[in-house]
């Protein structure tokens, strides 16, 4: 999808919200999927996971200003399931 430079975040939290919204879909149930965002930095990858989190959408991040330790703890929310949306950088494709 090709999106404008000044409204890509927007994009993608409308995307987000269909997929990981608070709101049921018509058949009633939520979508059980997950999402990983890559992003290019690590400060983009911390501004969206923060955003996500503030629309009450669970998410974590992986980058590498976070110690190893508190990047397993995330890649294990995220493949247990209990948070479906990881943002990322580089560092999670290793």
């Amino acid at each position: 999808m090709l999106v404008p430079q000044n409204v890509k975040d927007a994009y993608l939290f409308h995307l987000l919200s269909l997929y990981h919204g608070n709101e049921d879909d018509e058949g009633g149930k939520k979508h059980s999927s997950s999402t990983i965002v890559f992003t290019s930095t690590c400060r983009d990858c911390q501004i969206l996971s923060m955003m996500c989190r503030k629309f009450h959408m669970p998410s974590v991040e992986i980058h590498s200003l976070m110690k190893q330790r508190q990047r397993i703890a995330s890649l294990a929310k995220f493949k247990s399931q209990q948070v479906r949306i990881l943002f990322a950088t580089d560092v999670a494709s290793r």
